[in-house]
C-alpha cells in the first residue's frame, strides 16, 4: 500500500535579535540558542543562560530561523 507523501518546511529559531532605544541610538542584546533547547542572552561582554520564555517573550527586532525540509505523512 502506497502512503503519499508531501514535502513539508519546518523552521527552528536559532537568535533574537533586541533593541531597546530609538532610531538613532538605542542598545543591542540577543538570545542565541545552542544544541536544542540551551538558550544564552548576550549582552555586551556578559553572556548568561537563558530560558525559552524569556526568547518567546523578548520584542525581537530581528529573528533567525534555519529551514529544513521533511517528508510529512
Amino acid at each position: 500500500m502506497l502512503i503519499s507523501q508531501r514535502v513539508c518546511d519546518r523552521y527552528s529559531l536559532y537568535s533574537v535579535v533586541n533593541h531597546r532605544g530609538t532610531a538613532d541610538s538605542g542598545h543591542y542584546t540577543c538570545f542565541i540558542r545552542q544544541h536544542k533547547d540551551h538558550w544564552y542572552r548576550c549582552e555586551d561582554h556578559h553572556i548568561t543562560k537563558a530560558h525559552i520564555s524569556d526568547v518567546l517573550h523578548s520584542e525581537g527586532s530581528v529573528v533567525n530561523t534555519c529551514q529544513s525540509t521533511v517528508y510529512c505523512y
